[in-house]
C-alpha cells in the first residue's frame, strides 16, 4: 500500500460533508482496483461519480456495502457492468497465542517439487477466485523468481506452501 501511495500516477480523492468533516477517501492507481476507505454509502457513490470519466477502473476494494454502492453508481454513470470477482476481509488481531513447535523446516521450492506443488498452486488460485490459465507456468515463474517456499517434514516431504506476489 505504501508503494501505491507514492505512485505519481495514483489518483487520490476525498468526500467531505458541508461541515467540513471527512466522509471517505479513495486511492486509484491506473489498471488496479480502487481502494476505498470506510464511510457512508452516499460518499462512496459521490466518489464513484467523480471517477466516472477516468479510464482504467478495474474494480473496487472496500467494505461490502460501500463496494456495492460504489459499483452501482459507477455502473449507472458509465454504462459498464459490475460483477463480483473477489470477496475478502480484514481481521483485527487482539491477542497472539504461540503455536506449539512444529517439526520440519522451510525451504525455497524448486522445479523438482512440481509434481506435488503444481496441484496446490492451481487449487489455491481457484479457491480465491483467481484461477491461473497455466498452473505449471505460474509455478515455474514463482520458483524462478524465488517467491515460492515450502515447509518440509524431517523426511524432506513438502506439506505446506507460501508465496508472495511482489513488493508491497
Amino acid at each position: 500500500l505504501l508503494g501505491l501511495l507514492s505512485d505519481p500516477a495514483a489518483t487520490r480523492r476525498s468526500a467531505w460533508d458541508s461541515a467540513g468533516q471527512l466522509r471517505a477517501l479513495l486511492l486509484h492507481t491506473p489498471n488496479r482496483p480502487v481502494l476505498l476507505s470506510t464511510g457512508p454509502a452516499d460518499a462512496a457513490r459521490a466518489l464513484a461519480l467523480d471517477l466516472a470519466d477516468r479510464p482504467g477502473i478495474t474494480g473496487v476494494y472496500a467494505p461490502t456495502d460501500l463496494a456495492r454502492a460504489f459499483a452501482q453508481s459507477y455502473s449507472q454513470a458509465t454504462g459498464r457492468t459490475a460483477t463480483l470477482h473477489f470477496r475478502g476481509a480484514v481481521h483485527h488481531l487482539t491477542r497472539v497465542t504461540p503455536p506449539p513447535p512444529i517439526v520440519g523446516h522451510p525451504s525455497p521450492a524448486t522445479l523438482d517439487d512440481a509434481a506435488t506443488v503444481i496441484p496446490w498452486v492451481d487449487a489455491f488460485a481457484k479457491s480465491i477466485g483467481v484461477p491461473t490459465r497455466n498452473p505449471a507456468l505460474h509455478f515455474a515463474t514463482l520458483v524462478g523468481q524465488q517467491r515460492l517456499f515450502l515447509w518440509r517434514t524431517l523426511a524432506n516431504i513438502p506439506v505446506s506452501m507460501a508465496a508472495f506476489a511482489g513488493p508491497t
